[in-house]
């Protein structure tokens, strides 16, 4: 294992670890809107970085919580203590997140009982380069404005940098950002001992630059004039999974469509996923105190207010979480693991089942890889399935360069043409073309329509 060999070969997901007080290391947007190490890569350790290091998620996991009484543990999610399905009662956390507003009221609660004394987590960016980026909140009020999933990349290196000596933080992240900073306090004992709480997110992809660009230039906003986007705005009636995205130009113009009604937010497609994600196996945030999702399971998606799947590795935030469950402050009820596993099915299948695939793939191309945990693989795959994997991850590459042009040419057209011609025979194994052919020129339409909006 190497990170040398990580970011030469492209499975660097711009985390920041690697430039963490590393004064010989940038990260730097590459022209598809991806975080990329430049500098002196070659005196780097690879036991910082999520891809490179000999720790995997289960070893790191094994040194944190394996001698911890009352948790059990489960090669899909790791190791966990309590699983709740639910959403914040009190307040108006519910309404300002994403899904049930348990992440914010946890944080809010952390600070409150003076547990910590900042959170280091993902909120508007104060700078033009980006939408999105990490910064140190030090009040609720300052916690509280930054909600909601922001599917954008983004780097923890200055927050990190930016702690104060003596203090507590929670910090928050996707579950390779959260491997990387637990790689990061085995290493640097000020990190270790500041670091109190460590908050996951359930994961299904990180996107590039390029994702916000796209459903900006669908609402007729050009990726140049993006301002703001808010990915996750709630509708009150539908599903929980059918929430509309805002988006806002540079001179203050305000669009907003639905996700069924934007090309491009099919998850399962991968548009504009770094190929780093197609070489990781941690869905769960296995090496996180506690971790959030979305409850993508029948009994909760008719709601579209929103509520979390909630999984526990840490006693004291079981603890706060049923006692303000008690007092009515929480809405929580007790799931488990296979309801777990089925809110992230599709997700589950693509990081086993289709990891074995492209560890195949790579193999026989004798191509380099990140090294996996063999024992979340599965011994076979179905042939039909095989191939959906990887057209999946042809997709998936073209989109990159594909909306590259189409910026280039100023020309969203293009990239609705060139895609449509990658996805045909994927549509055609998920027995879904006539659908989506006809959803492919409901985007093209619905694009003409607002074309003219600057």
């Amino acid at each position: 294992m190497s990170i040398q060999k990580v970011i030469k070969n492209n499975y660097c997901i711009g985390c920041g670890a690697c430039s963490y007080k590393n004064d010989k290391i940038t990260l730097e947007w590459d022209e598809y809107g991806i975080l990329k190490p430049h500098g002196n890569i070659d005196e780097l350790d690879d036991e910082i970085c999520p891809f490179a290091s000999h720790h995997n998620e289960t070893s790191i996991a094994d040194s944190l919580y394996s001698e911890v009484d009352g948790l059990s543990f489960h090669q899909k999610v790791g190791y966990h203590h309590e699983i709740f399905a639910g959403y914040a009662s009190e307040g108006n956390y519910r309404e300002n997140a994403s899904s049930g507003g348990l992440t914010t009221w946890l944080l809010v609660e952390l600070m409150s009982k003076k547990l910590i004394d900042g959170v280091i987590h993902v909120g508007a960016s104060k700078t033009n380069e980006q939408l999105y980026s990490y910064s140190i909140s030090e009040s609720i009020e300052d916690i509280k404005l930054k909600t909601r999933s922001q599917y954008y990349p983004t780097k923890f290196d200055n927050a990190l940098e930016n702690i104060v000596l003596g203090k507590k933080y929670a910090v928050v992240g996707i579950p390779c950002y959260i491997k990387a900073i637990r790689l990061l306090c085995k290493k640097n004992d000020e990190l270790n001992i500041s670091l109190k709480y460590f908050i996951g997110i359930f994961c299904g992809h990180l996107k590039t630059k390029a994702f916000s660009e796209l459903l900006s230039w669908q609402q007729g906003i050009l990726p140049s004039n993006l301002k703001h986007i808010n990915f996750r705005v709630k509708n009150s009636f539908g599903t929980a999974s059918r929430y509309s995205i805002k988006v806002t130009s540079s001179s203050g113009v305000e669009r907003m469509a639905q996700t069924g009604h934007l090309y491009g937010t099919d998850w399962g497609l991968g548009l504009f996923k770094p190929e780093a994600c197609e070489w990781c196996d941690d869905i769960a945030a296995e090496v996180a105190d506690v971790v959030f999702g979305d409850a993508w399971l029948p009994k909760y998606v008719s709601d579209p207010k929103g509520t979390n799947i909630v999984l526990s590795r840490n006693l004291e935030i079981s603890t706060l979480l049923k006692e303000a469950a008690g007092a009515e402050r929480l809405f929580l009820e007790h799931i488990d693991v296979d309801d777990v596993i089925h809110a992230q099915a599709g997700n589950y299948r693509h990081r086993q089942e289709g990891l074995l695939i492209r560890i195949k793939d790579a193999d026989l191309e004798k191509k380099w890889h990140p090294q996996k945990r063999n024992f979340l693989l599965p011994t076979e795959v179905d042939e039909n399935r095989k191939e959906i994997y990887r057209i999946r991850k042809i997709i998936s590459s073209k989109s990159h360069t594909i909306f590259f042009e189409a910026k280039k040419k100023n020309n969203l057209m293009f990239f609705f043409y060139k895609m449509a011609f990658h996805e045909v025979k994927y549509r055609i194994l998920t027995k879904s073309l006539i659908k989506n052919s006809i959803k492919h020129i409901y985007f093209i339409a619905n694009y003409l329509k607002r074309k003219g909006v600057k």
